[in-house]
């Protein structure tokens, strides 16, 4: 079940964990979660029918990476269903700063932050930051929740 809440603050991704998302001992590879993370953020952008990769005018628009960090709280396994509750912490003109929380049932397996930065990239290579898609920035808003807190 996949949702967009009423307020484009936050967004609810839920999915199975496949076997090829774990390693040898039969838990998910850390890098999994980010995975996980990146699946329910590009769904978000998809609900407000945002295109993550867009061409034009001789250049690419995205959304890349400036940061991210995970906490690893309980293992998740083959079968498990893991929901990610993704919000949008800080909205600059230019990049948003999301957190987001893993629940498998009641029990949280991970939180974490991530910041993206919108880029138009152009066919010699150069990327430059540029403010954030009309579209966009005109759907999203601040949750109003309070900043996670991490162990350090």
């Amino acid at each position: 079940m996949e949702y967009l809440d009423a307020m484009a603050h936050e967004h609810r991704y839920e999915r199975r964990v496949q076997f090829a998302d774990t390693d040898m001992a039969g838990l998910v590879h850390f890098s999994w979660y980010y995975r996980y993370a990146e699946e329910a953020e590009h769904d978000f952008y998809r609900k407000l029918g945002f295109s993550l990769h867009s061409r034009g005018e001789g250049c690419s628009l995205g959304l890349p990476r400036l940061a991210a960090r995970m906490e690893f709280l309980r293992p998740l396994r083959f079968d498990d269903k893991v929901e990610v509750h993704i919000w949008v912490r800080r909205k600059g003109p230019r990049s948003i700063v999301y957190q987001l929380r893993m629940q498998k049932g009641d029990e949280t397996v991970a939180q974490g932050e991530m910041a993206v930065v919108s880029c138009r990239t152009y066919p010699d290579g150069r990327v430059e930051a540029v403010p954030l898609p009309e579209h966009l920035a005109r759907e999203i808003a601040e949750a109003p929740y309070p900043p996670l807190e991490f162990r350090g």
